[in-house]
């Protein structure tokens, strides 16, 4: 008992010792500190900070992009009750948030001579509630002002201003399919009115429009454009949930899903995340070489107060605690400040990133799916950062209080 209770009381001094070394108000010794501790802050900050970029991406695509897009969507429906016989077995799925009915095809916006390529999807404005969020980022319009047969259309910010389009204008809608004439065959055309205008914020804005389902079946004048589009309650299960739709229905219809459009994207999130934490954790092992450096100035500086400890018999355990605690203490200090400053870093980005762009008069962000810069803290992220930084931290402070329980007090006494 008496043995243990000296072996933990040692080990408490050591540590005591430690914390008055980093208080210590040696020039140099405060100095060297200073440095190692700027060093972590700098280095866990850009590492937290790139981390939820990352996962601002990851955040927008889950809620923003595949908010917006049906999770799956199964066509061929080409008779009413093959499209009650599917809604019915889709709803039947436990995987399955909402479905509703769509017509839907590719088509082309014009507005004299600028043309945007999009895809026409016809909705009814308020049951497609429960397939996609759209509905919250068009503004100023009520729905129950969408009507059939007044041939009203929503686009989007992106595209209405490649064709300078505002609300009330009017925009030619034109389809590959072709309509025979005395004269010959033309593409479908069709002029709309322009009802309201969505933003999402991404590349949706550019690529997509909506109309009334029964102007676009009119449009479209072909059952093989009727859809069924499916909201899953976890659109990251949506193999397993078109795997169960292909077996129920029997093959016969074509099922498509966001992966197809968008998951090449995530998952190259998904590994860019995972590359940055590796990469970056270099950077904060860098910091933690110069937290070597710091500790064997900081043995260097003391070593007449440890030749004195071991002289009066302290053991070998007590000199590398006070040094192992100098160096956790140093590098506690600097993660939790690293910490503090990427959070300030992330919310001043995502905060002043629209008016960077406004100011310089430059879209940065135009060729990415999101238009702005996301950032996305998750508590995980946080953790797994300030693990891999006390790790090397502790593993940093090993040798210089190795080498620091090694010395020969004797030769270190001759010198003084």
């Amino acid at each position: 008992m008496q043995s243990l209770t000296s072996i933990f009381g040692g080990r408490f001094l050591g540590m005591a010792i430690g914390l008055r070394y980093v208080r210590s108000s040696r020039s140099f010794l405060s100095f060297v500190s200073l440095i190692a501790i700027v060093g972590l802050v700098i280095s866990v900050s850009v590492l937290l900070f790139v981390q939820g970029v990352v996962g601002g991406f990851e955040r927008e695509l889950k809620t923003r992009i595949l908010g917006v897009l049906p999770h799956v969507t199964l066509y061929g429906l080409e008779h009413l009750r093959e499209v009650e016989l599917a809604q019915s077995i889709m709803s039947q799925s436990n995987g399955v948030a909402g479905l509703d009915l769509v017509v839907t095809g590719p088509g082309l916006l014009s507005n004299g001579r600028k043309v945007v390529g999009t895809i026409v999807t016809g909705i009814t404005p308020i049951s497609y509630e429960r397939v996609s969020s759209i509905n919250t980022y068009i503004s100023d319009f009520d729905r129950s002002d969408w009507k059939a047969g007044e041939f009203q259309i929503v686009v989007g910010r992106g595209a209405a201003q490649a064709l300078d389009l505002i609300v009330g204008n009017q925009v030619s809608l034109t389809l590959p399919e072709m309509t025979a004439s005395p004269v010959g065959f033309f593409p479908r055309q069709k002029r709309f009115t322009v009802a309201a205008i969505f933003d999402t914020d991404s590349e949706l804005d550019s690529s997509h429009v909506y109309l009334h389902i029964n102007d676009a079946d009119t449009l479209f004048r072909s059952r093989q454009n009727r859809a069924i589009q499916v909201r899953l309650k976890d659109p990251l299960l949506v193999v397993e949930a078109v795997s169960s739709f292909y077996e129920k229905t029997d093959n016969q219809v074509l099922i498509t899903s966001w992966l197809s459009q968008h998951g090449a994207l995530y998952g190259a999130i998904q590994v860019q995340k995972g590359m940055m934490l590796l990469l970056l954790s270099l950077l904060v092992a860098v910091a933690a070489f110069n937290l070597v450096s710091s500790l064997i100035m900081a043995v260097n500086e003391r070593q007449g107060d440890i030749a004195i400890l071991r002289t009066i018999g302290s053991a070998r355990g007590l000199i590398m605690s006070m040094f192992v605690t100098m160096g956790m203490v140093i590098s506690s200090i600097g993660v939790l400040l690293g910490i503090v400053l990427g959070y300030l870093l992330g919310s001043f980005a995502e905060a002043g990133f629209p008016w960077l762009e406004k100011t310089f008069e430059v879209n940065l962000m135009s060729e990415y799916v999101v238009h702005s810069l996301p950032v996305e803290y998750d508590s995980m992220d946080v953790i797994k950062v300030s693990l891999i930084s006390g790790i090397l931290s502790l593993m940093a402070s090993v040798y210089p209080s190795w080498r620091a329980s090694n010395l020969n007090p004797a030769e270190v006494l001759q010198d003084e």
